[in-house]
């Protein structure tokens, strides 16, 4: 056993110190301290008990002559009880806050939840051997508390504070597995949820088989004087002792396994989205080439039409088509050169993103740009979902939509234009919808408008590319378009990403 957890903390370090730690990593680190305090406090304290060899080589695995060092060695047994009060009062602190963290997806929990751990700290103080005596003098002075109410008032604290501790690792464990069950639209986050619910499961429950007990007094007072009596702490049944080694071994196998998968998944999710972008470039590669063809046409018309724009100064009818033939040319090669930079803009970096507060500086940003009798409006659900999300290209397929929507009113030649952005969570999609009361579209349009180069407008500058590029966005982030739309009574297109918290 003492083995095994040396081993363990060798590749914890190991494991920690090839990653960049973030604050969940610290608490589980401090877990593992926590943990190693308690087990090496309580090697050492039964050695001072001097508890039969016996039982500590089958529940340690110590040489006979290391236990006699331990037995004859002068540490204060104080100390030792504190040691080991700390490591599990350590232990407890740093996985509940490690499970409320990853439960508000790494963000900065609300204050009240650290409010459990304030009990943790007076347990520490109450459980210290030279207080509890110090308490019982001031009590047996003042004529407070008799010898039995004293120790019953604290044998009820003991009591309490077990059941406490054990709903503090147990209640943000029942959250992660709700959460884990939630986890429908997002494999990857769904199989991150599984490997370290089994690494925190096995951790819990050895913990809770070892150190139930923990943390105590361990010493009582002989009646009517200040003298302390040393207890055996009440350990796991003696018939386990004999397979808590191989107990032990299973735990910590699982243990290590769902670390090293734990760690691998950020791997497997940046190549399962690097397999995407090379889908992404070889369909831009096609587009390239042909917008490449047209370009070098246009430039060839442009440059004729310049040529008789010169020789037909004195046909005014004439010279009006070629005019109007270069102004196509012009507007048509600033289209190409604009999607061609869109499509040069190919690296899609996904990372967690809190979607209220995207939305919010898109729409700040976006306000100076809109129509004087077009008004842009939003509303953020009460929640602050996260989702996965490149934000420059999202930025890109709203400004795509919002265009969309702008055109779609001026088409309807109204007054009174309105776009409204909403955002809103069912079940686990994070939903961003964009509404305009534009002129709306009839059924067989809805389902053709997500395919590349069609379009319904006759303007010489859409050439039916905006939806298509952000379908295949969307597409890329696991997500879906979905289009709301009526004839004369707008249009609403939403995108739906997966959601993380």
């Amino acid at each position: 056993m003492l083995y095994i957890t040396v081993l363990f903390l060798i590749f914890a370090i190991f494991v920690f110190a090839k990653n960049p730690l973030n604050i969940t990593s610290y608490f589980l680190i401090g877990s593992i301290i926590g943990w190693s305090m308690s087990l090496l406090g309580l090697l050492q304290y039964l050695a001072k008990l001097n508890l039969s060899y016996v039982i500590v080589k089958y529940f340690f695995y110590v040489p006979f002559g290391v236990w006699n060092d331990l037995v004859y060695s002068e540490v204060n047994i104080i100390n030792v009880i504190r040691f080991i009060n700390i490591g599990t009062l350590l232990f407890v602190a740093c996985m509940y806050l490690y499970m409320i963290y990853f439960i508000y997806g790494y963000r900065k929990p609300r204050l009240a939840s650290y409010i459990p751990c304030i009990l943790l700290v007076v347990q520490l103080i109450l459980y210290d051997p030279e207080i509890y005596r110090e308490l019982y003098k001031i009590t047996l002075s003042l004529n407070i508390l008799g010898y039995d109410a004293f120790n019953s008032l604290y044998k009820s604290f003991y009591s309490f504070t077990k059941v406490y501790n054990l709903l503090m690792l147990i209640i943000p464990l029942i959250f992660l597995i709700m959460e884990f069950l939630r986890r429908k639209n997002l494999p990857i986050i769904r199989e991150y949820y599984f490997f370290n619910l089994v690494g925190l499961l096995c951790i819990i429950t050895f913990h809770l088989i070892t150190f139930s007990w923990a943390p105590a007094v361990l010493v009582s007072i002989y009646q009517r004087t200040t003298y302390l009596i040393y207890e055996q702490p009440k350990m796991i049944p003696s018939f386990i002792y004999y397979i808590y080694p191989y107990l032990s071994v299973f735990c910590f196998t699982i243990m290590l396994f769902a670390t090293l998968k734990y760690k691998s998944l950020k791997k497997v999710y940046s190549s399962e989205h690097h397999s995407k972008h090379k889908i992404l470039k070889k369909n831009n590669f096609g587009i390239r080439a042909l917008s490449h063809s047209l370009k070098n046409q246009l430039l060839a018309i442009q440059f004729e039409s310049e040529i008789l724009i010169d020789e037909l100064k004195d046909n005014t009818d004439l010279l009006e088509t070629a005019n109007t033939i270069n102004n196509i040319s012009k507007q048509t090669i600033e289209r190409l050169n604009e999607m061609h930079k869109r499509i040069q803009s190919q690296s899609i970096i996904l990372e967690p993103a809190y979607i209220n507060d995207f939305i919010d500086d898109f729409v700040n940003n976006q306000v100076a740009s809109m129509p004087n009798d077009i008004s842009l409006n939003y509303k953020l659900t009460s929640l602050n979902p996260r989702a996965f999300i490149d934000e420059e290209h999202i930025g890109e397929c709203l400004n795509v939509m919002i265009k969309n929507a702008i055109e779609a009113i001026e088409a309807a030649d109204d007054d009174g234009g309105i776009i409204n952005i909403l955002t809103e969570v069912i079940n686990d999609w994070v939903i961003i919808s964009v509404h305009d009361n534009g002129i709306g579209m009839e059924k067989e349009i809805q389902s053709k408008i997500f395919e590349a180069f069609y379009t319904t407008k006759t303007g010489d500058n859409n050439w039916g590319i905006g939806l298509s590029y952000v379908k295949q966005i969307i597409d890329i982030h696991n997500g879906n378009t979905v289009v709301e739309s009526s004839k004369n009574k707008g249009t609403t297109i939403k995108i739906m990403l997966p959601l993380i918290m």
